[in-house]
């Protein structure tokens, strides 16, 4: 009851009740027992003026018809009965009616001796006057029929125009409208229903209200509708908020309406764009969204939801499993996208998904890609969306969801992975992403919403850089292939070393020393205002700039590097509202030399090899899946394990060839410097040093048999402590890291 009262009809309390249910609520999550003061609940409940007691024990007060009235506040509300039945302790129940259907009386039970309180929560009330029927039970005698007559107030109207900030014309946007008086929130007068294309797969709520749980970072978690276009209602008196969104380049619209009963308020709105990345070359898009699609009504429902978010190329996926696949598409390739002036909409699909295996997405494909008895094959279903002309990732990495690393560590060294989503769900994750890319590893930065289980369309997004090349699917993908991407779910970002892009490679030769590097982070003060820009080199922050006090709506970085021996380079940006944003990083690239970062190889390779071998186990004890026929199952695993040695065989080979790489590329990484080899020779007669003095002209770093044991600092000077053993040779080398002869 404690928990009704504060989250359906908190208007019944006053604000200091309302303030200490909330905290004995939140102390008695922490009581072993639960449970609230009884007296001053009791106490509580006695000041609540919509209320009347009932005496079951009073045959005068029964008979009389009618003595039970109630005021509501509009077409829902909540009424307290105090039903007495002799002495005894106090029971509480929390009743239900919803006036909408066609019952009219409400069984209720109650005690059989002492009182019961009684919330009954109303809704679908008729302006006027309603009379309802209680019937009381107690289980001891015969019920108790109570007539309550419900009285509530002629409705007001509200009119809503929503207007694009580009055209001026009437556009779809994603509304919630919140009645202040208890906190409920109602579907706007002109929506759109998704439930059906999401085959049962949405929450429950949602699919008994249509509306879309959306939680953009600052503000708070709520139910949206998708508008088509203006609307037109009733509404209870009061006061009603109204919040508009547009995406994540409009700044949202919150207002506050006054409704009357019998009167009619018009407004028209225009939610301002604070930037339009598509003017600067970089079309908006969404990797990952669930949706049927099996006529030209649901390719318009989704173009809606597409048009109401500002996302301009979203694509679509049925999702698989091992035994059928879900969201259908009517078909694949270019002649069953979807489009409708600046915004479109592509097929392709999440499958194979296997939950110790990862989740693939293949996009932009003419065709589906779907043969069970290869379930398991990854590599063999990279290769057949590249020969339909797709793009192959990896969905859930941001997270290392399903055990995702198994497959990347696999696929990754063979370049057989195209993209993978690093922003999902408002969460940035790095961790892998930048494990492969300290391999000297190309991959593509992307983000998807995952509708229907994330919130709404283009929450999360990937800007792909068309450049001055008109906006079409097809150039979308090609800037996506190339890497030209940074994601996002609020700051924005550019980035840009020399003329190099998000994606490109500077071949820096073998004398240069030198690049520049410029990026910059915007936002609003309203939405996304920038806090904190950074530069990573492998892995690692090299430049930063944080906002102080209210100086700017920007920040800027613009400084000369050292590439050194290559490296990767990427920016991103964090925004006050907890929104981020990430580039694909920028490769800078020596001859024969990868952009990795050499020094951690070792302990790279071995993660990942440790990754192989998890998978060694899963082929090992692989079973049919519970849900999947014996003989299906059977027939999955049998071609997994026909091609299962070979493939991973062929995934430790890449990592023995990076291995040997790594020790090739030693001696050669020291550009106009020196690389120093030797043997360290410790004789029999002689106890080991604890401690080996180092020093050199320049900067460098000292291994012994291969294992990294100082770096010495600009004045050459250093000491390591080491066990060694009598009668041994060690190798060592000296490698000189300056960018100058030493």
């Amino acid at each position: 009851m404690a928990k009704a009262l504060l989250e359906r009809h908190p208007y019944l309390l006053s604000q200091g009740k309302r303030n200490w249910l909330l905290g004995e609520l939140r102390k008695g999550e922490r009581r072993v027992e639960g449970g609230l003061p009884e007296a001053e609940f009791l106490e509580m409940l006695e000041s609540i003026d919509s209320q009347a007691a009932i005496d079951l024990q009073d045959e005068d007060q029964l008979s009389v018809d009618g003595d039970l009235r109630f005021d509501l506040p509009g077409d829902q509300g909540g009424v307290l009965l105090r039903v007495s039945n002799g002495s005894g302790p106090a029971n509480f129940e929390v009743s239900e009616l919803d006036l909408s259907k066609r019952e009219k009386t409400l069984t209720m039970p109650v005690a059989e001796r002492g009182e019961t309180w009684v919330l009954l929560s109303l809704s679908g009330i008729p302006n006027g006057e309603t009379v309802v029927y209680l019937s009381l039970d107690s289980g001891t005698k015969e019920r108790v029929r109570v007539p309550v007559r419900l009285n509530a107030p002629e409705m007001g109207r509200l009119q809503v125009d929503i207007r694009s900030d580009d055209t001026g014309l009437p556009t779809p946007a994603m509304v919630q409208l919140e009645w202040q008086l208890d906190g409920s929130v109602r579907a706007p007068g002109s929506v759109v229903d998704y439930t059906r294309q999401f085959d049962s797969q949405a929450r429950t709520l949602e699919q008994i209200q249509g509306s879309r749980t959306v939680a953009y970072p600052g503000f708070e978690p709520g139910h949206y509708w998708i508008c088509d276009g203006p609307f037109d209602m009733g509404l209870p008196p009061g006061e009603w908020k109204l919040t508009i969104l547009r995406g994540i380049e409009h700044i949202p619209v919150v207002d506050t309406i006054s409704i009357e009963s019998g009167k009619t308020v018009s407004r028209s709105y225009r939610p301002k764009r604070w930037v339009k990345m598509a003017d600067r070359g970089w079309c908006s898009g969404d990797d990952h969204v669930h949706m049927q699609i099996q006529s030209d009504a649901d390719a318009e429902r989704m173009l809606v939801w597409a048009q109401a978010e500002d996302t301009h190329l979203v694509n679509i996926l049925e999702m698989g499993d091992h035994e059928r696949t879900f969201f259908q598409q009517r078909g694949f390739g270019k002649e069953n996208r979807i489009q409708n002036g600046d915004t479109i909409l592509v097929p392709g699909q999440e499958d194979p998904r296997i939950a110790h295996l990862g989740h693939t997405i293949a996009l932009n494909i003419s065709s589906q890609v779907r043969d069970t008895s290869k379930y398991y094959l990854h590599d063999w279903v990279y290769d057949s969306v590249k020969s339909v002309g797709g793009l192959h990732g990896y969905a859930h990495v941001n997270r290392g969801l399903f055990e995702i690393e198994r497959n990347l560590s696999l696929n990754i060294p063979k370049q057989k992975v195209d993209f993978v989503e690093l922003l999902q769900f408002h969460s940035l994750g790095t961790d892998l992403y930048y494990h492969f890319l300290n391999l000297g590893e190309k991959v593509t930065a992307s983000a998807g919403s995952d509708v229907p289980w994330g919130g709404t369309v283009g929450e999360v997004r990937v800007y792909a850089y068309l450049g001055d090349t008109q906006f079409s699917a097809d150039a979308w993908f090609e800037a996506l292939e190339r890497g030209r991407t940074f994601v996002t779910n609020g700051p924005m970002i550019d980035f840009a070393i020399d003329d190099a892009l998000p994606g490109d490679q500077i071949d820096l030769g073998e004398a240069r020393n030198s690049v520049r590097v410029r990026a910059r982070a915007w936002g609003h003060a309203k939405r996304a205002l920038i806090e904190r820009l950074e530069i990573v080199q492998l892995g690692e922050v090299i430049r930063s700039s944080e906002r102080k006090g209210k100086s700017s709506d920007e920040l800027k970085l613009d400084f000369e590097l050292d590439p050194g021996s290559g490296c990767w380079i990427a920016a991103r940006a964090f925004a006050k509202d907890r929104s981020v944003a990430h580039t694909t990083p920028i490769y800078l690239k020596r001859p024969s030399l990868r952009f990795w970062k050499h020094e951690e190889v070792p302990e790279l390779i071995e993660r990942s090899l440790k990754s192989l071998q998890e998978l060694e186990d899963v082929a090992t004890n692989i079973e049919t899946p519970s849900d999947m026929p014996a003989e299906s199952g059977q027939g999955l695993i049998g071609a997994w394990h026909g091609r299962a040695d070979r493939v991973r065989a062929k995934g430790m080979d890449r990592y023995e060839d990076t291995e040997s790489t790594w020790v090739s590329n030693r001696p050669n990484r020291g550009y106009w410097s020196a690389f120093w080899r030797g043997t360290l020779t410790i004789p029999e007669n002689h106890l080991p040093p604890d401690t080996i003095y180092l020093s050199a002209s320049s900067e460098a770093s000292v291994a012994i048999d291969g294992d990294l044991i100082a770096r010495l600092d600009k004045r050459g000077e250093d000491s390591a402590s080491v066990a060694l053993d009598r009668g041994r040779s060690y190798r060592m080398a000296m490698e000189y890291q300056h960018r100058q002869a030493p």
